[in-house]
């Protein structure tokens, strides 16, 4: 058998369609009208969209299928497309209306293709109900509108940027901003392009905090930086004036940014306010202490320096353990009144040269009790209080009024413990004469984990090593303040 037959007795025989049949099949409605605008066809589909049966459709006008206002305007446009037929997509064209048999009405989309026949020009129409699809695109836009009255309500700068950087969506205020210092459209501006820089808080700030800010946008954007934050002065001929930059990642898989900006000048008036008077109360506070300590050197004129001395060494150990500057001055200042309670304690047993009785040295040791009971319930006074009544207790607890041991003792008022005694050692005493400083570090160190905190005494060695360690330093102190 020749190749040739035996090809032709193995290929199966093909099934003819009409294109009726095939056009029955479509997903969509079509409609088949003449050159005079009759419906010649209706499949299925266009039967069920528009409520009627095929006998109905079959001679009625296609204008019948649309809402009566259309009528008119779509015998014009089918006039002209007979003159010059050609294929239209789907979606392409003005939007149109369709119009069921009880007269409701459906948003539609309609493609358009021609041929010749026999019978003359046929139009071949293909229809589809978007009616879900305009609803979704409603809400959508509606949404959308809602979102953007949110953002236009808000006084500070809303922009969104796409991954390229380009601006997608801006809110009213930034665009009347950018309007009033680039003068140009801020729809056209780009990360690091002239428009962006263009806008007033960046012009007005200083070249390299615009570029800081234009490369903090761009790691956003990129990924590099999960979001940036500036806060930035950007000061006018007339007043200063602070601005705040926030860009955070667009949510979802869509890949921008979301700017942020606001002008942050009151706040940081406030803030300034605000610093200053808490300047001005911790000054008060000070005077307070300072008036305090006072009576206590008008009760024992040996103890004026001394609280001074105290003071001064007190910050310079809180510093060598870590504390800030402003811990370590809030520690020196409570350390001026850890003697406040000998207030009550008679200046005969104060100023006595002799050793004193049991009696005397069990009213002596009560100075730390009513020092405490002075100072407690006055907030600003909280940490005075604690150091007035633990400055006395040992690291071993042979100390008193509580016999705190270890860590349980505060540890501002082992500080002050070690200040007191190095400054009370090298000092004259009515009952003694001063030691010299290095007798004096030698007898705190032997006293390490004994009567002192042995953090506090290496902290006091480590300060005697660099030479910052001597019996002038409250002296020092006053005339550096």
């Amino acid at each position: 058998m020749s190749t040739r037959a035996r090809t032709t007795s193995t290929r199966r025989p093909m099934r003819r369609f009409h294109a009726e049949d095939l056009l029955d099949r479509a997903p969509d409605a079509v409609i088949v009208s003449d050159a005079d605008g009759l419906i010649v066809f209706a499949n299925g589909q266009a039967q069920v969209l528009f409520g009627y049966a095929q006998a109905e459709l079959l001679h009625m006008p296609v204008e019948m299928l649309m809402p009566e206002s259309f009528r008119e305007q779509h015998q014009q446009h089918r006039t002209q497309y007979a003159s010059s037929p050609h294929t239209r997509p789907m979606g392409i064209g003005m939007s149109l209306l369709g119009r069921r048999g009880d007269g409701a009405e459906f948003p539609v989309e309609v493609s358009l293709s021609s041929m010749r026949s026999d019978a003359g020009l046929l139009v071949i129409s293909f229809i589809r109900d978007v009616s879900d699809r305009r609803r979704i695109e409603r809400a959508l836009r509606e949404s959308e509108e809602l979102s953007q009255s949110v953002l236009d309500s808000l006084d500070s700068c809303i922009v969104v940027l796409d991954a390229a950087g380009a601006v997608i969506a801006a809110n009213d205020t930034w665009k009347r901003l950018a309007a009033e210092n680039a003068g140009e459209d801020l729809a056209q501006g780009r990360v690091g392009g002239s428009r962006f820089e263009g806008c007033g808080w960046f012009s007005r700030a200083s070249p390299d905090m615009a570029l800081h800010a234009h490369r903090g946008i761009a790691s956003v954007l990129d990924g590099s930086q999960p979001r940036f934050t500036l806060e930035y002065a950007c000061g006018s001929p007339s007043e200063d004036r602070w601005g705040l930059l926030k860009v955070t990642p667009l949510s979802g898989e869509r890949r921008g940014a979301v700017v942020y900006h606001a002008d942050i000048s009151q706040r940081k008036r406030v803030e300034t306010e605000l610093q200053a008077a808490a300047e001005q109360a911790r000054l008060a506070h000070a005077d307070a202490v300072m008036m305090l300590a006072a009576s206590a050197e008008a009760h024992d004129h040996s103890t004026g320096l001394h609280l001074r001395n105290v003071q001064a060494l007190t910050e310079a150990l809180a510093r060598e353990l870590g504390h800030s500057e402003e811990s370590a001055g809030e520690i020196g200042l409570a350390a001026i009144l850890h003697d406040i309670g000998k207030i009550r304690v008679p200046k005969a047993i104060l100023l006595s040269p002799d050793q004193l009785s049991p009696t005397e040295w069990a009213v002596v040791k009560q100075h730390t009790i009513w020092g405490a009971e002075f100072l407690s319930g006055r907030p600003a006074f909280e940490l005075a209080a604690t150091v007035a009544r633990h400055h006395h207790e040992r690291w071993d607890g042979e100390g008193y009024p509580e016999a705190l041991t270890g860590d349980d003792i505060p540890e501002e008022a082992t500080i002050v413990a070690v200040a007191d005694a190095f400054d009370a050692m090298t000092h004259d005493r009515p009952y003694r004469p001063a030691l010299a400083v290095e007798e004096a570090i030698s007898r705190i160190v032997a006293g390490s984990g004994k009567q002192f905190s042995p953090k506090v005494v290496s902290a006091l060695q480590r300060m005697h090593h660099q030479g910052h360690v001597d019996r002038r330093r409250g002296e020092d102190h006053d005339e550096a303040a």
